[in-house]
């Protein structure tokens, strides 16, 4: 019965998406779909991205298709490529915390190894930066920030900190 139902979504969203290939809306419930879905099935994860992508053509400048199309190159592994989405989005929205945390993440992530040792400073840097940003400028009080960087700092080399 499951399967049946993931196959009438597929096909319903598949549909609408076809027939209304403009509208922004039944797109973004595309992305929802293949999102929900992927988290039982991570076929469905590049259907969502592309989906996303589709989105992001038609509305170009709004910032939070930006923000999941960037949080989704990343857990597609394209962290390079959510790096360069996520810079684009605080561009569309220079208050948005959650891309400026995201962002910081991703840099942390192409800055270090597996084991959290850090192999590029550049990258490091970038990432406390955009953490102090979030408590500077945006949010005082936000928490994963501040984890964030309690950690982050801890893995420095003393010379670095």
């Amino acid at each position: 019965m499951a399967q049946s139902l993931v196959k009438d979504a597929v096909l319903t969203t598949t549909k609408i998406t076809e027939q209304h290939p403009n509208n922004i809306v039944f797109w973004k419930s595309q992305v929802r779909i293949f999102y929900t879905l992927s988290q039982a099935d991570p076929r469905y994860l590049p259907l969502a991205l592309d989906s996303l992508k589709k989105a992001k053509t038609l509305a170009p400048t709004d910032a939070n298709i930006s923000y999941n199309l960037g949080l989704l190159y990343g857990q597609s592994g394209d962290s390079k490529k959510a790096i360069e989405t996520l810079e684009n989005t605080i561009k569309l929205k220079s208050n948005y915390t959650n891309a400026y945390y995201a962002l910081g993440l991703f840099y942390h992530q192409e800055a270090t190894e597996n084991s959290g040792v850090v192999i590029d400073q550049g990258k490091e840097e970038k990432a406390i930066v955009l953490m102090k940003f979030i408590l500077e400028k945006l949010d005082p009080n936000n928490q994963p920030a501040k984890e964030a960087l309690k950690t982050w700092q801890q893995e420095l080399p003393s010379s670095s900190k």
